[in-house]
């Protein structure tokens, strides 16, 4: 077979000027990548992905508020994950699940006037094994919760000082089917940037992880029980130097 149909049926109602509903349902295939296919278990073929997504969506935007909440259900057929395993050569194989679901509810509030912007966003997903020996099973690391929020202040037309929060709900590691390790505790990270801007220049500054947090932004399960964690950068940041060419200045 050479040839995929994907489908995508939507509906968008506008309930008036300021307001929408959006109700969709699109299909989801891809085939799985070279690498991949590589590495797998005794040169097991890996089958497509595929499955469908479901999504009711709301938006409402008036003056300088804008809201947007979202209730979806992604099924997928043949999910291609990776499996560490030691004794294999690339420490892990790819292989299909055989059916996996993600049930969740997304939203997100802006706010975006002259000086002041802000925004604030909400994810919380039921991310499941739907079939096979692992089934009922959380997927391993997807977080079930992701709470981020940001703010920008315009101090005039050349400065402006921004800040963000993020945090991650706890985790299962990768490989981690049967849900039997600890998780990866809960994880926050605070960002701040400073931005000068003229004409023609931009120089930008960066601070991640302001208060030095100390996390893992990587952790694998292996065939043996045993878990490595892998730390993510503490306290870092950046200096950027941009040019805008008169011609791209409109």
């Amino acid at each position: 077979q050479d040839q995929v149909w994907v489908p995508t049926l939507g509906v968008h109602y506008n309930i008036n000027a300021y307001s929408r509903i959006n109700l969709e349902r699109s299909g989801n295939f891809r085939f799985p990548s070279a690498d991949e296919m590589a590495w797998t278990q005794s040169g097991q073929h890996l089958k497509p992905q595929k499955g469908a997504d479901y999504q009711l969506l709301y938006h409402f935007k008036r003056d300088h508020w804008e809201f947007q909440s979202q209730l979806y259900a992604l099924y997928l057929q043949n999910e291609i994950i990776f499996l560490p395993f030691k004794q294999n050569v690339f420490f892990g194989y790819n292989t299909n699940l055989s059916q996996t679901r993600r049930i969740g509810l997304s939203g997100w509030l802006k706010y975006d006037a002259s000086t002041w912007q802000w925004m604030l966003g909400v994810d919380a997903v039921n991310p499941r094994v739907a079939a096979g020996s692992e089934r009922g099973k959380v997927i391993p690391f997807v977080s079930m919760w992701h709470v981020n929020g940001a703010v920008q202040y315009n101090v005039n037309l050349n400065w402006c000082v921004g800040l963000d929060v993020n945090l991650n709900g706890s985790r299962y590691a990768i490989g981690d089917m049967q849900n039997s390790a600890v998780k990866l505790p809960v994880q926050s990270q605070t960002n701040l940037s400073l931005e000068y801007k003229t004409k023609h220049w931009i120089v930008a500054g960066t601070i991640n992880n302001v208060f030095d947090q100390r996390y893992s932004s990587y952790a694998v399960k292996e065939s043996d029980g045993v878990v490595y964690y892998y730390p993510a950068p503490g306290f870092n940041g950046y200096v950027s130097l941009r040019y805008i060419l008169p011609s791209t200045i409109m």
